[in-house]
């Protein structure tokens, strides 16, 4: 009989990230998958879901009359639970760091069925930044049964913190199996990407910015770095997705509205996002999978964050570490432009997030946990 997956998640990083290990789940021989949204992010997650030809079994509204944490994490810990009843879900897969991670997760746990965490290990060891992210996947790596870890480093921190190697598997990083098949597509025309009107085909600096650390000044010290920049080179355009958080907009449209060279645009579907990355001269970004996204089509990143759970494409050399600071934000971005050999010494770091076959080593983990297979432990060996 086959084993039911669930999958629990909520945001849009969360759905790249799972899409293609849903589908290999779909096509393995012993495993059905069962997806739940929890609403977090519900038109975003939805729309990733759509591009990889993916339908959840279950799709929750959260109400956001109380837009706080407490309420969010509540109100999916409830409805996930439904959900996995209705299913009777025999193992629970959530990704990250989100709440619909540490809700999912707990959820799961109430009700003993075994929890895998996807991309698992990362850590700032600051369970205050970034807030709430650290201490949520810091408490769903005690209640998990699998880690799929996407680095050596990640499987370190974890076996120091005393959880046993047996539970533990370096995989990579699905997050490269979603890119490969998205850029594979664009490359054969098999997808249209279209991307908003206005933006050239070369000389772009994208930016991304969300991280709740960030809303506040943070995000206004963000608003005047691309304004000074965009004032200082005029021959490049600056690209800013905005976030649906009023939060985040409340800060760039006033300060960046108006000018020639920055494009601020709605929310990308995932091919556009990636189309618009690799024509970019760098990026700009507080987000986590954009450090991972970046130096697979070796595009040099500058974070916009204090510390980071991703410290191996700074150890790569293909990203920067700058901060919330105009200042800071300013002068990093400066002398990369500036220094053609900084420039192309970035663009040709190593990707150290995996070979885009991170779902199929997931799968043999799930095979060795119920007793159907053997894990495949090359890819750790050699890394």
């Amino acid at each position: 009989m086959s084993k039911k997956i669930a999958f629990v998640f909520g945001t849009r990083p969360e759905a790249i990230k799972m899409a293609p290990l849903i589908r290999a789940v779909a096509n393995a021989e012993h495993f059905v998958p069962v997806v739940i949204l929890t609403g977090q992010h519900p038109t975003m997650a939805k729309l990733v879901l759509e591009w990889f030809e993916i339908e959840a079994d279950f799709s929750h509204v959260i109400d956001r009359t109380n837009p706080t944490l407490n309420s969010l994490t509540s109100q999916i810990i409830k409805n996930a639970n439904d959900s996995l009843q209705e299913a009777e879900a025999d193992l629970v897969i959530v990704q990250g760091d989100t709440a619909s991670a540490f809700a999912g997760a707990v959820a799961a746990f109430n009700l003993q069925i075994p929890v895998a965490h996807l991309e698992a290990g990362l850590r700032t060891n600051d369970i205050y930044s970034p807030y709430p992210e650290e201490a949520y996947r810091q408490m769903v790596s005690r209640i998990s049964d699998l880690h799929f870890c996407p680095t050596v480093l990640n499987r370190e921190n974890l076996l120091k913190e005393g959880i046993p190697s047996s539970k533990i598997m370096v995989t990579g990083n699905t997050v490269v199996d979603a890119f490969t098949v998205v850029n594979a597509k664009i490359k054969s025309s098999e997808i249209q990407v279209h991307v908003p009107e206005g933006i050239p085909e070369s000389d772009l600096v994208l930016v991304t910015a969300h991280r709740r650390e960030n809303l506040g000044e943070g995000m206004a010290e963000i608003a005047r770095s691309v304004k000074s920049l965009s004032t200082n080179y005029p021959n490049l355009t600056f690209v800013i997705p905005m976030h649906p958080n009023p939060a985040v907009r409340e800060k760039l449209i006033p300060e960046l509205d108006g000018m020639s060279n920055v494009k601020l645009i709605e929310p990308l579907e995932y091919p556009e996002f990636i189309s618009i990355l690799s024509k970019s001269t760098l990026v700009l970004t507080d987000s986590g999978g954009v450090q991972e996204e970046a130096p697979i089509l070796g595009i040099p990143a500058i974070v916009m964050r204090d510390n980071t759970e991703r410290p191996e494409g700074i150890t790569a050399g293909g990203v920067i570490l700058v901060g919330a600071s105009e200042s800071r934000i300013t002068t990093a971005i400066s002398n990369v432009l500036n220094d053609k050999s900084l420039l192309a010494s970035m663009s040709k770091a190593a990707n150290p997030y995996g070979d885009g076959e991170a779902s199929a080593r997931c799968i043999s983990m799930l095979d060795e946990f119920f007793g159907l297979g053997e894990r495949n432990l090359e890819f750790e060996s050699a890394n």
